[in-house]
């Protein structure tokens, strides 16, 4: 039950600013963010997926290791690789 508290709560904040976003644009044809850029949004469809899969997994190897430190490098890892690899570049 703690962990799922935690997973839910790691990502209502990215989850507020998506619906925001999507919700002023099919309402007035605007996005809702435009002093950053209108790319955000779309970037943040993978951190919906990550921030609660990290707070699963770090909860799981705190339990399991309790080496608080473990499951922060294994995130940042796997996170990263998952950014890398996800990210679109052009020439």
């Amino acid at each position: 039950m703690n962990i799922a508290v935690l997973a839910v709560f790691n990502v209502i904040g990215v989850a507020i600013i998506v619906v925001l976003q999507y919700i002023k644009f099919f309402t007035t044809g605007q996005v809702f963010f435009t002093n950053v850029s209108t790319i955000v949004e779309i970037w943040l469809y993978p951190i919906i997926v990550i921030l609660p899969v990290a707070a699963i997994i770090s909860r799981k190897i705190y339990r399991a290791t309790k080496n608080p430190y473990l499951a922060g490098i294994i995130n940042a890892i796997v996170i990263t690789v998952i950014t890398c690899t996800n990210t679109l570049t052009q020439f």
